[in-house]
């Protein structure tokens, strides 16, 4: 990993970008906002960081200069906060183009912050339960009632201006479900192409479950659904390896220790575990107990009592807190790398 290039697109003010430079030798960052970019190289100044640019380009130009620029591929790319704002034919360009076309062979596509289209509330957009599911006329005569005031205003101006307000409403931000995957890779399945699925000790700390999660966690499991349980996280974070013709299965890299206290803290479906094959540090028999019990770890878990009650702490902590959204990514990026170093390394040496 340290020495690979790694492509960010849709990379804003550098963000994403800057917290991927010590892992690589080098982040290509290409950004369609002009005060963006001037930002990013602000950044990127103050913090000394040398490994790191973010280019300006056109919406449309996008994905053919990072072809031209990179015409030998990359192992590495980056999609952050990124496929909610594009149409749902502009996703699948963007997803097939960079799956067949900017990926290596064992390369892997990173899919970051994208609201899910199943869940059943738009936190992302008009916070309103369902909004993201209507058809786009019925929501260009349902946004009014919308209680985010900058996101009604902001449709109203394009109405108004008789602008194309279909485009808008993705523009703001409209969520994405495992159909576009599967259509953009040509497959009929995801399974095995994916080694992480949001469910990660890392992401469920920055995003953790919901009641829409629950809800959609017990219907997958309930109705025997195929597709990665992955999808039933209100916000979705992948990471796709690109097949490289070897005898590889990708699987989600998951700790059972922890997807255990996260049954129980967040009253997540139990059977959510069975959706897991043997973890890196568990191996569990057909007929063991799998929960964690109040007081600990259970029988065949008790691997390490200090990381448990940490994480248990922070689950409790994450349970209860009304901030976490605002307070997480700093969190993340200060005290999590670490831990996201972790499994880039792990991703490396697969």
């Amino acid at each position: 990993m340290s020495g690979a290039k790694i492509i960010d697109i849709g990379a804003g003010t550098g963000a994403t970008t800057v917290a991927f430079a010590h892992l690589a030798a080098f982040v290509s960052g290409y950004e369609i906002e002009e005060k963006s970019v001037a930002a990013a190289n602000k950044r990127f100044a103050a913090m000394g960081i040398e490994n790191c640019c973010i280019q300006l380009v056109s919406p449309e130009d996008q994905l053919d200069v990072v072809k031209r620029k990179h015409p030998d591929g990359s192992d590495f790319v980056l999609l952050f906060a990124v496929l909610e704002h594009l149409t749902q034919e502009e996703r699948i360009i963007y997803l097939s183009t960079i799956w067949h076309e900017i990926l290596r062979p064992g390369g892997y596509l990173v899919v970051v912050d994208t609201p899910n289209r199943l869940a059943y509330f738009d936190a992302h957009t008009s916070e309103m339960p369902f909004f993201h599911l209507l058809p786009p006329h019925l929501a260009l005569n349902y946004f009014c009632r919308s209680p985010r005031a900058e996101f009604v205003s902001g449709m109203r101006e394009v109405i108004q201006a008789r602008e194309d307000a279909v485009i808008a409403l993705h523009r703001w931000g409209l969520g994405a479900s495992f159909h576009e995957f599967e259509i953009a890779f040509g497959v009929e399945s995801l399974e095995g192409l994916i080694v992480a699925n949001g469910f990660e000790w890392e992401m469920t700390n920055w995003f953790p479950p919901k009641l829409e999660d629950n809800l959609l966690v017990t219907y997958f499991v309930e109705k025997e659904l195929t597709q990665d349980i992955g999808f039933t996280r209100s916000v979705l974070n992948f990471i796709f390896k690109k097949p490289d013709g070897g005898l590889t299965i990708a699987r989600p890299l998951v700790n059972k220790d922890y997807l255990s206290m996260l049954i129980q803290s967040f009253g997540l479906d139990p059977r959510l575990l069975q959706r897991f094959g043997p973890s890196d540090r568990v191996q569990f028999k057909a007929s063991e107990p799998m929960m964690a019990s109040e007081t600990g770890p259970a029988d065949g878990l008790r691997r390490d009592a200090k990381e448990f009650w940490a994480m248990k702490a922070e689950l409790d902590a994450m349970k209860t807190s009304t901030s976490w959204r605002m307070t997480a990514p700093l969190r993340f990026i200060a005290e999590r790398t670490p831990g996201l170093r972790r499994v880039f390394r792990r991703l490396a040496r697969s």
